[in-house]
């Protein structure tokens, strides 16, 4: 299995009085970094170095022809996740989109060094980001 490193929980959660994060690792972090990949608006990390990161997904939202609106964000998502290094491969993308609510749940298949399957699903409420995870 591939080693999808360690790093800080997106809620950065003190764990301690110490001031110690808590942690994540393997699959988790892979699904952390898909995650952040999707809820970051393009443009937002630029300073940082980060000029092609990102997912065009909020520039969407507001539209009113749904049926329009959840095709560009389902393309939206796909072309973010074609430029994330853990994605190996794209099973399947679902947008739900109305005037309040926008969930996205897509289905990979991440990277892999041997011939097990490591598929992992994710839901995201792009209008509610802070129970993603």
């Amino acid at each position: 299995m591939v080693d999808f490193g360690c790093d800080f929980h997106r809620d950065f959660e003190l764990i301690d009085d110490k001031g110690n994060f808590r942690k994540v690792s393997g699959v988790d972090n892979a699904k952390q970094a898909i995650i952040n990949r999707l809820l970051t608006i393009p443009g937002d990390l630029d300073n940082l170095g980060y000029d092609d990161y990102g997912n065009k997904s909020y520039y969407y939202l507001g539209l009113t022809d749904y049926d329009y609106a959840e095709s560009l964000i389902k393309k939206a998502t796909e072309e973010a996740l074609l430029k994330e290094p853990v994605v190996a491969e794209i099973i399947d993308i679902n947008v739900e989109y109305d005037n309040t609510n926008c969930i996205v749940d897509i289905d990979v298949r991440l990277v892999s060094d041997d011939d097990e399957d490591t598929n992992e699903n994710i839901t995201i409420d792009l209008n509610n980001v802070e129970e993603v995870l």
